[in-house]
């Protein structure tokens, strides 16, 4: 999904162009705003995907730990394989 950010945000100008020549006329000014409105949003979506990516590691691990007593506990191989 991110490269597709990318290749829309790279061609920014191309797709201004694209929307100003497609929407002459009345709405034009409005064409151009939206436009511009979700290109500054698809701009911040590789920094929001970086954020989700890391908390969801911290969420994992943090599980992960606090399963890791029951998983042991549970498992009567545990005791006598230490390396299980």
């Amino acid at each position: 999904m991110v490269s597709s950010v990318s290749l829309v945000v790279s061609d920014e100008k191309a797709l201004r162009r694209d929307v100003l020549v497609e929407s002459l006329g009345a709405e034009g000014p409005m064409s151009m705003k939206h436009c511009m409105e979700n290109v500054a949003e698809l701009k911040r979506v590789p920094n929001e995907v970086d954020v989700i990516h890391t908390e969801t590691l911290k969420a994992f691990e943090e599980l992960k730990r606090a399963v890791n007593p029951l998983v042991r506990e549970a498992d009567p191989q545990s005791s006598t394989n230490p390396s299980a």
